[in-house]
């Protein structure tokens, strides 16, 4: 093995920085299968390479230039003195290797940091996630190697990467505006009651399609239709609240005259208001249209955990109104767009400090600043809408739907 080593350490160092550096990758412990901790491996490759003064021959490098049999033993070596004896024959000054795995509900990631010469570890970095996902395994990675070779400070980035974001809170994602509604329309609404002070006003006789209000005693918004059906007096109707994890539990059903609101996992039952209160409520609430008045456009990240999420205006009869925002999970803030451009060639969104680019085709995005360019990884939006009006943190505003307050 010490020869192959040897003749791989020679063609690599032609190449490499003055201090060299060898990642094996991060070996799949238990509850991990080999293909995450690959992908897990690429995130901590990147970070490394982002550490100034090394060059990182990565797990990706071994196993292109190595063959199935000479990769299978490097990868077959643990312990310290046979690591060293590795880095000795590759010529590298330090080699990095890994675990990850899962423990009942937690995540275990181990980092080590050796130096070849002294056949010891000088580095190591831990993380214990409970209860976490393989994103937040990839939020939590580019620090841990950053803290191999010194604070996460020490690890520059490009020049106007991330993007300024100004310490202010974006406009409002909702606004109150009055539905024109008929006369006649008005007067056959009925209003039902769970009793804690939420109504629901809708025509009992209408189109499956027909929006309904939902709010309170003063306001009630209407709410996006886009499904359901009847049968009789019997109904349902589907309605939009990006918040569910399945359409269907966002919806207005009526079953043998029992009316009932679908949130989530909850179930809400609605009854008819007495008489005198309905008068009242219906004459003096405001209705007015759907409250939400963005939808979400695109999103992506980088191996730092700093997201980049897009919205835009709907329904809008002019030119879209796009809107950036940038930063750690549940701390975004609106970046100023100086221009947005949308085509069959992609999506680009312009700041003052560079420019997102996203390639939906490609699935591919990445942030440009001058000649600079950062990879992010893609997301798809149709994917992760749940995600972005829940965990991604936002909005702080609710959204007018009849399941407000109740997700």
């Amino acid at each position: 093995m010490r020869a192959f080593l040897a003749l791989l350490g020679s063609a690599l160092l032609a190449a490499a920085a003055p201090r060299p550096i060898a990642f094996t990758g991060l070996a799949a412990e238990r509850g991990v299968d080999a293909k995450t901790a690959t992908a897990l491996s690429d995130s901590v490759a990147a970070a490394l390479r982002r550490v100034p003064g090394i060059s990182v021959i990565t797990p990706a490098d071994l196993a292109t230039l190595l063959s199935h049999e000479q990769h299978r033993q490097l990868l077959g070596c643990t312990s310290d003195a046979c690591m060293a004896e590795v880095g000795g024959a590759l010529g590298v000054d330090e080699i990095v290797t890994g675990s990850v795995g899962r423990l009942g509900q937690s995540w275990l990631i181990h980092l080590r940091r050796l130096d070849v010469r002294k056949a010891r570890a000088v580095q190591e970095a831990d993380r214990r996630l409970r209860g976490g996902t393989v994103d937040d395994v990839l939020d939590v990675l580019p620090a841990m190697a950053a803290e191999l070779f010194g604070s996460a400070a020490e690890m520059p980035e490009a020049a106007g990467y991330p993007p300024r974001a100004p310490a202010t809170k974006a406009a409002p994602g909702g606004a109150d505006v009055p539905a024109n509604v008929a006369p006649d329309v008005r007067a056959r609404l009925r209003l039902f009651t769970d009793g804690h002070g939420r109504y629901l006003a809708l025509d009992p006789q209408g189109d499956a399609l027909d929006p309904f209000y939902a709010g309170d005693a003063r306001q009630l918004y209407a709410q996006r239709v886009y499904g359901g059906g009847s049968e009789g007096q019997d109904f349902d109707r589907v309605f939009w609240d990006p918040r569910v994890g399945e359409r269907w539990q966002a919806e207005l059903d009526r079953k043998n005259g029992r009316l009932s609101l679908q949130c989530g996992t909850r179930t809400i039952a609605f009854h008819p208001a007495a008489p005198a209160r309905a008068r009242a409520v219906l004459a003096r609430a405001h209705l007015f249209l759907p409250r939400w008045q963005r939808e979400a456009f695109a999103i992506a990240r980088d191996d730092r955990g700093t997201y980049f999420f897009v919205d835009r205006r709907r329904e809008s009869s002019v030119r879209p109104e796009y809107r950036l925002f940038v930063g750690q999970k549940g701390k975004l803030s609106p970046v100023a767009l100086s221009d947005a451009i949308v085509d069959r060639g992609g999506e680009l969104f312009i700041t003052a400090d560079g420019r997102l680019r996203i390639r939906p085709a490609a699935r591919k995005a990445d942030w440009i600043a001058g000649d600079t360019v950062t990879p992010l990884v893609y997301l798809d939006i149709g994917d992760e809408a749940r995600f972005a009006y829940t965990e991604l943190g936002v909005y702080h505003e609710p959204l007018g739907t009849a399941c407000d307050g109740r997700l």
